[in-house]
C-alpha cells in the first residue's frame, strides 16, 4: 500500500507505519478481493483558542437578562466570568473585586447578595462559591468527565430556578 505525500510515495508497509496486525488483516481483505483499501494521511490542523472564553447557554441568558440587573452587577459578572476556574469555581474575595473595579465594599457585598438570591451565583455544602452552570460553564464539558474535580465542580454548580432550566 502507497500513499502519496508532497510528490513522493510512502510505502507503509515498508517504512513500519503499519503494525502487523494490520498488516495482516489487508493482506487478507486484498486476497477476498471484496474491499478497497484508502489510507489518508494528513497533518492535524489543530485550532487553538488565545483568549480566555466561557460557554453562555442562551435561553438562560435571557433569563439572566430579565432579572433586571444594572451595569454595575453586570460589570462585576464579567470580571467574575474571567476569574473564575475551570468548573465555575470563585478563588476569589470581595475585596479583590473592589480594588480591581473601584468599587466600595458595600456595594460589592450587596451585588453579591442579589446574585445569591438570583441563583447567578451558589454555594455548595462545604461554602465554595459557583457560577450558576446552568448560565455560563467555563471549560468545556466533553473534557471535563464526571470523575475528575472541574467536572464535579460544574455538576455542582448547576442551580435551577424559576428563570434557569438545567442546560446540560
Amino acid at each position: 500500500m502507497a500513499q502519496v505525500r508532497k510528490n513522493k510515495v510512502i510505502d507503509l508497509e515498508d517504512n513500519g507505519l503499519i503494525d502487523e496486525f494490520t498488516k495482516e488483516r489487508i493482506k487478507n481483505l486484498r486476497k477476498e478481493n471484496d474491499v478497497k483499501i484508502t489510507t489518508i494521511i494528513q497533518e492535524d490542523n489543530k485550532v487553538s483558542l488565545k483568549s480566555q472564553f466561557v460557554i453562555t447557554f442562551l435561553d438562560n441568558f435571557d433569563a439572566l437578562i430579565n432579572l433586571g440587573l444594572n451595569n454595575t452587577e453586570m460589570k462585576v459578572i464579567s470580571y467574575i466570568l474571567k476569574k473564575m476556574e475551570f468548573g465555575n469555581l470563585l478563588n476569589l474575595n470581595q475585596v479583590s473585586i473592589c480594588k480591581a473595579l473601584d468599587l466600595k465594599k458595600s456595594n460589592v457585598s450587596k451585588i453579591f447578595t442579589n446574585l445569591y438570591k438570583k441563583k447567578v451565583l451558589v454555594k455548595d455544602s462545604d461554602g465554595n462559591t459557583y457560577v450558576n452552570a446552568n448560565l455560563f460553564a467555563k471549560g468545556l464539558k466533553h473534557k471535563m468527565n464526571s470523575d475528575s474535580e472541574n467536572g464535579k465542580n460544574l455538576i455542582k454548580s448547576q442551580a435551577e430556578s424559576d428563570c434557569f432550566t438545567k442546560s446540560f
